[in-house]
């Protein structure tokens, strides 16, 4: 390809480009009331943050799980040695060795019978309290 045409190449591709981007620059710009209604809806739906609050903010959401079954999979959690490896303001290396062999644990403790016995534990206990 010559010059004069990879140049009118160039021309043309550059054209288009900015024609392209222009149509997408002139959208309609929104009133002050708009903008106030989208603020509000905004508000309304959790999503405004004020501070150095996490953007966008946690949304409580109710547990579906017992006293009792929280209660069993902590025993759990504890039996497999994990509050161990939680203690003070360090987060524990969750990739050594040690915490995966814990955790493994802990895993398997959860999926097995361990977890309905700790349940049934806790059952009982709840009963014995009331």
């Amino acid at each position: 390809m010559n010059r004069p045409t990879q140049r009118r190449s160039l021309l043309l591709i550059l054209a288009l480009s900015i024609a392209a981007a222009a149509s997408a620059v002139q959208a309609e710009p929104k009133t002050r009331e708009q903008v106030a209604a989208e603020l509000q809806q905004a508000k309304a739906a959790g999503l405004v943050t004020y501070g150095e609050q996490e953007y966008p903010p946690q949304i409580y959401q109710p547990s579906s799980k017992t006293r009792a079954e929280v209660r069993a999979d902590l025993r759990l959690w504890t039996r497999a040695g994990l509050t161990e490896l939680h203690r003070g303001e360090l987060e524990p290396d969750v990739f050594g060795l040690d915490y995966r062999t814990r955790y493994a644990e802990y895993v398997r403790m959860r999926t097995g019978p361990e977890y309905q016995q700790a349940l049934e534990l806790e059952g009982g206990l709840s009963n014995a309290n009331r």
